[in-house]
């Protein structure tokens, strides 16, 4: 684009030094017929017009070299902003693939919660039907649960049953976690 321009100026210089010869030469002819002492006006007339073109091809010349400067600065300028924008956008790629990713686990997460929720909550209603059961079988056998320990593995299995979580129901009967686990696995084994 510069050189386009540079070539232009000069182009345009050469057209008007050459329109100046032309014209000079016929104002000489002119001016050699008419007498010798007329054509020292006409060239002064001559190297003044070539003088002023001078200048201002010289002023034009010189203002292209300054807006080709503001150009190019423009430019720098302009990439300078791409590349930050390149790396700003590659950054927001990344920290979304992060959430994605993060929004990903965390419906896996909610879905495995759902799941036991809904696990248990089955459990609880099986726990409701067998329990008459579980109370009619314990009066024909004992089948190896020990007498005294009985009012508190129904205890246990009342407060499961109710919805109670393991550890409310270990704290609310003052024993162990394993404990209430313990109960609740073997009722599970027995009827479930």
């Amino acid at each position: 684009m510069d050189s386009i321009l540079v070539y232009t100026v000069i182009g345009i210089t050469l057209g008007c030094i050459i329109l100046l010869g032309v014209i000079f030469l016929k104002n000489s002819k002119k001016a050699a017929l008419r007498s010798k002492d007329g054509s020292n006006e006409f060239e002064d007339q001559v190297l003044e017009l070539v003088s002023k073109f001078q200048h201002i091809s010289a002023t034009r010349l010189n203002s292209l070299e300054i807006k080709m400067k503001e150009v190019r600065e423009i430019l720098k300028e302009s990439n300078e902003i791409y590349l930050k924008l390149t790396s700003v956008m590659a950054e927001a790629g990344r920290e979304r693939m992060a959430l994605e990713k993060l929004l990903n686990e965390n419906s896996k997460n909610e879905a495995l919660q759902y799941e036991i929720k809904k696990d248990k909550k089955a459990e609880e209603s099986e726990i409701k039907k067998i329990e008459p059961k579980k109370e009619e079988e314990n009066d024909e056998s004992s089948e190896g649960l020990d007498l005294t320990k009985s009012s508190l593995e129904h205890q246990i299995l009342n407060l499961s049953s109710e919805g109670m979580e393991t550890d409310e129901i270990a704290r609310n009967l003052g024993i162990g976690r394993g404990e209430v686990q313990l109960v609740q696995e073997l009722f599970r084994r027995k009827f479930g």
